[in-house]
């Protein structure tokens, strides 16, 4: 599904850098390849295993990319889903606890002041390997007069 989801967007023009398998996404920081092509530019990174959710509108890239226009923060990235986690599956009681603690600090235009974890991400302009605990803002489930912001 999200291999499906790059393809798409690639034949759209969107350039798509792959690492391939069994690589730490925190690496792609160290990879020449791909210092050398973000530059000066905004740039969106995320893991083989996260996709928009159908509800995203298409301009979600666009909405994330404004989010770091109007706040100092690293990146900017989509709410993950967690209605969406089947009930066998046996962490999801960790997985919901974990997830709560990046949804406290809700603005009154919908999106969260918090450490973002997730990998799909809009970053600022590339200048250092990115930590976990930077300032970031995550979208909520809905954004009045934008995106849902569901991945």
């Amino acid at each position: 599904m999200a291999l499906d989801w790059l393809d798409a967007i690639e034949t759209a023009g969107v350039t798509v850098l792959r690492r391939g398998p069994g690589c730490h996404p925190r690496s792609l920081w160290e990879w020449d390849t791909f210092r050398d092509m973000c530059g000066d530019q905004k740039y969106l990174v995320t893991d083989p295993d996260v996709v928009p959710s159908d509800g995203c509108p298409p301009d979600w890239l666009d909405y994330l990319s404004v989010l770091l226009d109007r706040r100092p923060v690293a990146k900017a990235a989509l709410g993950l889903r967690l209605d969406n986690i089947p009930d066998h599956y046996q962490n999801k009681g960790h997985v919901l606890d974990w997830e709560r603690q990046f949804w406290v600090n809700m603005t009154p235009d919908g999106v969260c002041e918090t450490v973002v974890d997730t990998t799909l991400a809009v970053y600022r302009p590339l200048t250092e390997q990115p930590s976990f605990a930077m300032d970031a803002l995550r979208t909520g489930p809905a954004v009045p007069g934008g995106p849902p912001g569901l991945a």
